[in-house]
């Protein structure tokens, strides 16, 4: 339990857009608390083989992973981190183009997760761009890459959005310099507004807002 408070400090601060408002709150040890377990936290697993960031970058999880996803239910987390990976998932930046073994495995990954009680806490992206699509696309500053951000998003909620109720669109934003930063909230607030153009009727879009740990969250629940 320790090592999950642990991970969950080092948070410190979730931004929460609900389908009323945006709020933010604090994570607090005795209330608005939320246990998460997910690549930070793999110090209880029953094999050594689970281990890792459970994100399908090698197109499968380890073998004992629902037992690793019970155990940590039963010691009392209720959320899952899944960082999901653009590149992997996407390979051309192209929504037609997915690599279908990696959408599997995501799949598999969640189905898991739900069946056993956790909920997943999906991150679609870390804030920097991917050296690939920087080439072809640009930076954050590129309308281009944007629009391939949104393009992205968008395959996402529609793949995995009946097993995911939280999303996380960009963390990591203390890897930007500020230019890059004011860029990025623009594909995070395309991205979110493209989530309730998908799903009309869950919500009015929110504003945006940047936490202590300069983590950008949209929790899009449906």
């Amino acid at each position: 339990m320790r090592f999950m408070l642990w991970g969950v400090f080092m948070c410190l601060w979730v931004l929460s857009l609900f389908l009323n408002g945006c709020q933010t709150y604090v994570l607090n040890e005795q209330e608005d608390f939320m246990l998460l377990a997910g690549p930070l936290i793999n110090h209880h697993s029953r094999k050594d083989e689970v281990n890792g960031a459970f994100d399908c970058t090698t197109e499968s999880i380890p073998d004992g992973s629902r037992d690793y996803f019970e155990l940590l239910q039963g010691k009392g987390a209720t959320h899952f981190k899944v960082p999901l990976s653009w590149t992997q998932l996407l390979p051309t930046g192209l929504s037609s183009q997915p690599r279908l073994a990696v959408v599997r495995c995501y799949q598999t990954l969640l189905n898991q997760l739900v069946e056993v009680g956790l909920r997943p806490l999906v991150i679609l992206h870390r804030s920097t761009v991917p050296e690939d699509f920087r080439g072809r696309y640009g930076g954050w500053e590129s309308p281009e890459l944007v629009q391939m951000f949104q393009q992205y998003a968008e395959f996402a909620f529609l793949e995995f959005g009946e097993l995911v109720q939280s999303w996380v669109t960009l963390s990591h934003l203390d890897e930007l310099k500020t230019g890059e930063l004011q860029d990025a909230l623009h594909a995070h607030a395309s991205a979110y507004n493209r989530y309730y153009q998908l799903f009309p009727g869950k919500g009015k879009s929110s504003k945006f807002d940047v936490d202590r740990g300069n983590d950008v969250s949209g929790n899009l629940n449906h």
